[in-house]
């Protein structure tokens, strides 16, 4: 049985793998087991710019469990996007993580809290 997740990890943490970034490498190799939401994993893919890239990406994504976003996550980040966003100007993809953060109740890493903060409270927070 595979242990569930202590927190989620934002696209902004995978980022940082990616580029190379010490503290992002550090933190990962402490041996946390996190998840990223699907919603992470479309972002990255997104910014890949070749196949070289797209498969880094996506062996470095291969470290955390992959959340699927649920039915009510959409319904709960279609709310976030309407109350949120004229405020933070957020995007639908970060509403869609935040509805998944508040339903698993764990904590996110992320490097933008400024998006996340107002809407997840102490759940969200940098690792590094």
């Amino acid at each position: 049985m595979v242990n569930p997740p202590t927190f989620t990890a934002d696209t902004s943490i995978i980022i940082d793998l990616l580029r190379g970034y010490a503290p992002a490498h550090t933190w990962a190799n402490q041996g946390h087991f996190g998840g990223i939401s699907r919603i992470a994993w479309f972002e990255v893919v997104q910014g890949t710019q070749s196949k070289a890239e797209q498969k880094l990406a996506l062996d470095t994504m291969q470290r955390f469990e992959l959340i699927e976003v649920a039915h009510e996550d959409m319904l709960v980040g279609a709310n976030l996007l309407m109350n949120w966003r004229p405020k933070l100007r957020i995007d639908a993809f970060d509403c869609l993580l935040c509805a998944t953060v508040m339903r698993l109740k764990l904590p996110f890493y992320t490097r933008n809290l400024k998006h996340f903060s107002p809407i997840l409270g102490t759940l969200a927070s940098s690792p590094y």
